[in-house]
């Protein structure tokens, strides 16, 4: 649909770029995420690009947000700056919100392209070896200007237009209402890092979804039939969070990493691992 390569590394693997234009001629680097408006417009997280694009109706890609350098700057345009987003939803206005990963950070773009960070970027310092430091997420409940996260990397958008979080790095779903300006955890425990560790160690664990664990949750997808399905990575499997409970619905996957849902109620689970798209359908309120 969009996209070429542009050569081929010394293990063989793809390596692309970062050019604008006919859809046939463009070039990203490792997109992760996409949303689609009413239109038919796509907009892509181009991750290893940290910039967002777009492929209009038209055929034609641009880049509304970033231009290819790494950093954590608000802005309109090029003057933007990402690390590694993931994962991007629009919502009924067109108001794009992007889990911008690396900087631990939601970001919202309006649709005259300004680009605003949404919550407080964390100033965690982890020191992994002796003199080896690095920057790292945390966590915070509360208000939303406030809040902390750990390498976001799924979000969904529900019938309020308010954000699901998958919170990959403390291992929790979160919940941003825009309406209360506020953030909350929704299905997790939180446990502080280990010292010495980036991230919270996940576990497996359905029932109450305030007792429930995840191992690096990423992809997640919305539906009033099925509430919120998670594509839990690490754990290999597909979660369900609905009525305040966690529930396992799917397992035996490599690396689950995205997930999304069909007008029929179909749902269709990339694994990046096994190079493989899978469908889940449910027949009579039984999985399969």
């Amino acid at each position: 649909f969009a996209g070429m390569t542009l050569e081929i590394d010394d293990s063989g693997l793809p390596l692309g770029g970062l050019y604008d234009g006919d859809k046939d001629r463009s070039f990203f680097q490792s997109p992760t995420g996409i949303a689609v408006d009413a239109e038919g417009n796509v907009f892509i997280a181009d991750t290893l690009n940290h910039a967002i694009r777009k492929i209009g109706i038209d055929g034609q890609v641009s880049t509304i947000a970033g231009n290819g350098l790494v950093g954590n700057e608000d802005g309109t345009g090029e003057d933007a700056r990402f690390h590694s987003p993931q994962s991007i939803v629009i919502d009924k206005n067109g108001t794009l919100y992007v889990a911008d990963t690396l900087n631990h950070v939601i970001r919202k773009i309006t649709v005259d392209g300004n680009v605003t960070t949404l919550n407080t970027p964390s100033n965690r310092i982890v020191q992994i070896t002796p003199g080896v430091v690095e920057w790292a997420g945390d966590f915070q409940d509360g208000l939303l200007e406030d809040a902390k996260f750990n390498e976001p990397s799924g979000l969904a958008i529900d019938s309020k237009g308010n954000l699901f979080v998958s919170d990959s790095g403390n291992q929790l779903i979160r919940y941003i209402d825009f309406a209360e300006n506020t953030v909350s955890t929704i299905a997790g425990k939180y446990a502080a890092p280990k010292p010495g560790l980036l991230y919270t160690i996940g576990n497996l664990m359905d029932g109450p979804a305030d007792n429930a664990a995840f191992n690096f949750p990423k992809g997640l997808s919305y539906s009033e039939t099925h509430g919120l399905l998670i594509a839990d990575s690490v754990n290999k499997s597909v979660r369900s969070f609905k009525d305040g409970k966690v529930r396992t619905i799917a397992n035996g996957f490599k690396n689950p990493v995205s997930i999304t849902t069909d007008s029929n109620g179909n749902v269709f689970i990339a694994d990046n691992e096994d190079n493989r798209i899978y469908q889940l359908t449910f027949e009579r309120g039984t999985e399969k």
